[in-house]
């Protein structure tokens, strides 16, 4: 950067060697602002000043000449920076168009300004104002669109690849010796030679004609019979540039300004070369994300790393003659012109001699209109690549992504449509199967069968079962039934049963627990909630303390409750031999859960120690399939629901089924004993 000419041309020379000259003695406002201009932009031309590249000066000073020439219409035009007022301000701010365009004149204007420390603060708050404007309409390609245009770059670039590769063989071939000399073979192989050596095919200096001796074995003396051979040219790159945007969806200046990929060691060797994309955003300069590198597999022709690797076989000529003009080079995309420094012109373009590196969207637009595109196709197809078929970030963050790119486009609002019901829909089932669905109760009414968490109101009329079938849901879903109710007799219970679950949690997978256990536990949970935790600690201290050990309870997820209350005592499990109960006086009946099994094993509380669980009087109940097993016994997971039994309903009643055998009526009876109350009508009654 250099202030010439009495400081009002600034020189803007960037990392890449690109040179542009801004004069703003041409500037229509006094000298004064001409000079103050002058100093801003040269401020930020400067290395770390904010504008690495020269694109960036350049469209800042045709930005800045807009506004010079609003000021300069005015009829009391402010001499310099400290002369503007918020009027001034507002009133350019009223003149610009309410597009894209009419808002970035807004932000580069202010944005230079701003830096000059005379700036008044009524105008930085009018500065600070947000600019209203409607944005432009870009969408993602179709389908049918997306296609078409891949089908058009893939026939560009694939004729100057075969083109390419024909004539690296015949060089190679001619290198090797393998071509009699003297013939036409032998002179294009010849004119090869000085192509790759020299970067032309040997010519007349003056007037730039293909020498007489070597214009049979060309063919011609156009591009694609002379440097063509060995090169790309602009358009073709362009092409390969489209391809890779529409595998990858990378921004154009970061593949322009791409290295050449590295190759991952031994990935050759095996068949399947593995690049290793080197990518920087500029934009992000001093940001996290700026730097950011991809791996890219080649496993086959519909693998993303193929493009890679035509692309290193496209412009391996032109990249071994760029080391030998400038070492410092490393760019992957490489193309020649067709007439060195004719003036005709890529001003964008980083030239070294006769070769141009990277692809601009004037490129892109020049292949574009060469095939029918109305203009550079390049930030629709990488809008469509990241929003429609990656679906992930692609050199920004996830909040920009989502924000400008997937938020605006309708294609991604049509699909989002059947995603966001499903999971709304989905909110709603988990919110009902967490919520706690049954009745709280004072008392429990006449007529309502007790189960094992609850007391049920309409077994005939189950939601989880046919209609006339009965319930044969677990027991765990009496807390999700509208039909069930819940008294303050059960409170101690269903505490002791989220204890249970609680600790289950712990020893079980994460998977079994959300599939089998974890809609039981919301709903318990949303009952302590309405209960109140004082509440639900005395249902807790109502429970008597379980004597199983740790380990029964870990592994088998077993746990006892009494009514009212009842201690036990002993090492082994509890429903199983050799466990000692020890009934307090006047207990009521003990029920065991299963948790793991999902049964329910119920008995008096007067046993007798050292007894079978069956000579002790207890039942076991399964929870869900009252049909009989394989075995003879009953099926887990079998809801206990209505039955009767000498013509006396029960308490704690199972479903009719199939024909039952003498175990099972005497399951049946021995449950209708226990579930009676104790006294000299009903006393307690031993297995039948």
């Amino acid at each position: 950067m250099a202030l010439e000419y009495d400081a009002l041309v600034v020189t803007h020379q960037d990392q890449q060697g690109r040179v542009r000259r801004y004069d703003f003695g041409t500037v229509l406002v006094p000298r004064p602002w001409q000079r103050s201009l002058a100093v801003l932009f040269a401020a930020k031309c400067t290395p770390g000043g904010g504008w690495d590249s020269v694109e960036s000066s350049e469209a800042t000073w045709y930005m800045v000449r807009p506004f010079a020439a609003f000021l300069s219409g005015l009829e009391q035009a402010p001499e310099d920076v400290d002369r503007l007022t918020a009027g001034h301000w507002n009133a350019w701010r009223l003149s610009l168009p309410p597009n894209p365009n009419g808002c970035s004149k807004y932000s580069a204007v202010a944005g230079l300004l701003q830096h000059d420390r005379r700036l008044s603060r009524p105008v930085r708050e009018a500065m600070a104002q947000r600019f209203g404007w409607t944005a432009g309409r870009v969408e993602a390609y179709t389908p049918q669109e997306f296609t078409a245009i891949r089908v058009a770059a893939r026939r560009t670039f694939r004729a100057a690849l075969l083109r390419i590769r024909t004539n690296t063989q015949h060089l190679a071939a001619w290198r090797a010796g393998g071509i009699e000399p003297g013939g036409t073979e032998w002179l294009l192989g010849e004119a090869l030679d000085v192509l790759a050596r020299t970067g032309d095919v040997p010519v007349y200096e003056k007037r730039r004609t293909v020498r007489k001796r070597y214009r049979v074995a060309l063919g011609g003396g156009s591009a694609p019979y002379t440097w063509g051979r060995l090169y790309l040219s602009r358009k073709e790159t362009a092409a390969l540039a489209v391809l890779i945007v529409g595998e990858l969806g990378l921004n154009a200046t970061p593949l322009s300004e791409m290295p050449v990929p590295e190759t991952q060691p031994g990935t050759v060797a095996a068949g399947t070369p593995v690049y290793r994309l080197r990518l920087e955003k500029r934009r992000r300069a001093g940001h996290r994300g700026r730097f950011e590198s991809r791996n890219v597999t080649d496993s086959g022709a519909d693998s993303g790393g193929r493009i890679i690797t035509e692309a290193l076989e496209a412009t391996a000529h032109a990249r071994a003659l760029l080391k030998q003009l400038d070492a410092g080079v490393d760019r992957l995309l490489v193309w020649r012109q067709t007439t060195p420094h004719d003036g005709q012109g890529y001003p964008n373009a980083v030239r070294i001699g006769s070769f141009g590196l990277g692809v601009d969207e004037l490129a892109g637009a020049a292949w574009g209109r060469s095939v029918g595109l109305p203009g550079s196709p390049l930030r629709r197809l990488r809008r469509t690549v990241n929003v429609l078929h990656r679906r992930e970030p692609g050199q920004n963050t996830q909040d920009t992504h989502d924000r400008v790119y997937v938020a605006g486009e309708p294609r991604a609002q049509q699909a989002a449509v059947p995603v966001i019901a499903d999971g709304a829909l989905e909110a709603v089932d988990a919110a009902h199967r967490a919520v706690f669905t049954a009745r709280l109760a004072a008392s429990a009414e006449a007529g309502d069968r007790q189960t094992a968490t609850a007391a049920c109101a309409g077994w005939e009329d189950s939601p989880f079962s046919p209609a006339g079938q009965g319930c044969t849901a677990s027991f765990l879903l009496c807390t999700a039934c509208p039909n069930a109710r819940v008294t303050p007799a059960h409170h101690p219970r269903l505490a002791h049963l989220l204890h249970a679950l609680d600790q289950l949690r712990s020893v079980v997978e994460p998977v079994i627990w959300e599939a089998d256990w974890a809609d039981a536990y919301a709903r318990l949970t949303d009952l302590r909630g309405r209960l109140g935790e004082p509440l639900w600690q005395l249902s807790l201290k109502a429970v008597t303390t379980p004597t199983v050990c740790s380990s029964a309870i870990f592994c088998k997820g077993t746990s006892t409750y009494d009514r009212p209350a009842c201690r036990t005592s002993g090492p082994a499990r509890l429903g199983h031999p050799g466990r000692r109960p020890v009934p307090d006086p006047g207990s009521g009946p003990r029920t065991d859960v299963d948790l793991h099994r999902r049964r329910v094993v119920v008995g008096p509380a007067r046993c007798q120690p050292q007894r079978h669980p069956a000579q002790a009087g207890l039942v076991t109940v399964p929870i869900r399939d009252a049909s009989p097993s394989a075995d003879g016994g009953l099926d887990d997971d079998q809801h206990t629901a209505a039955g009767e039994r000498a013509g006396r309903p029960s308490d704690l009643a199972l479903p009719t089924g199939p024909a039952w055998d003498p175990r099972h009526r005497a399951a049946l009876a021995a449950l209708h004993d226990l579930a009676a109350p104790a006294g000299p009508e009903h006393p307690a009654r031993g297995h039948r």
